[in-house]
């Protein structure tokens, strides 16, 4: 899945946020992370990552808070956020040196639909690719930290203001890149947040995606080589 293939495309780039290191404490009840410590011989770290969508007022864009994210508890999040739904997630193990993670699949996608004579409703459909790519490349700076260059890449089907038939409306293909460089501390969430308020979805909301990312030490529960 190098490329998608794209049938109507939104860029959403109006807005692209990063938190990392010397965010503030966390808040009450938000998750624990602890700062690991890398062996100076490692050659790979553990990628966990999680892309979420969320919907908003477009005037509650400039309200995002990337720092007050990265401590907060996804599973309780503020009223705001609470419709949002996680997308894409990856869990596994990256080499330093350079790795790239591909999750996706093909969706369909209505193009037309019209009636016939005998009042047949006909759909045509065509199928996209969408996901996500991570692009991922560090070095070890000290046993907690690393620097860090990481490319996230997403494409994803959501619906349009726009009906190409009474009681269905269009799909786009929304498409985002979010970048991550700089220096990250093992075990703490480091936040990317794009948003787009220029295409809206069909209740008048903008889309945001919210990417979180943590880097740790080992491999996955259940993978080769995990403690």
């Amino acid at each position: 899945m190098h490329r998608f293939s794209i049938v109507a495309l939104v860029a959403s780039a109006s807005l692209v946020v990063v938190a990392g290191c010397g965010r503030p404490p966390a808040a009450p009840g938000a998750p624990v992370v602890s700062v690991q410590t890398l062996d100076e011989k490692a050659a790979a770290v553990r990628l966990q990552g999680t892309i979420y969508e969320v919907r908003l007022a477009p005037e509650k864009i400039g309200e995002l808070d990337a720092a007050k994210l990265a401590n907060a508890d996804f599973s309780k999040l503020p009223p705001e956020l609470a419709n949002s739904r996680p997308l894409y997630q990856v869990d596994q193990q990256v080499s330093l040196a350079g790795d790239r993670i591909m999750v996706g699949t093909q969706e369909p996608m209505i193009t037309n639909s019209r009636t016939t004579n005998t009042g047949q409703k006909i759909n045509t459909v065509q199928y996209n690719s969408v996901g996500a790519i991570f692009d991922f490349k560090a070095e070890r700076v000290s046993p907690k930290q690393l620097q860090v260059t990481s490319n996230i890449e997403m494409s994803t089907k959501t619906e349009s203001p726009v009906e190409i038939s009474p009681g269905v409306n269009s799909s786009i293909i929304r498409k985002s890149t979010m970048s991550l460089k700089g220096t990250v501390e093992l075990g703490k969430p480091s936040i990317l947040i794009s948003a787009d308020a220029s295409s809206r979805d069909k209740d008048g909301k903008a889309v945001v995606y919210i990417t979180r990312l943590v880097l740790g030490v080992g491999a996955p529960a259940g993978a080769p080589g995990a403690n």
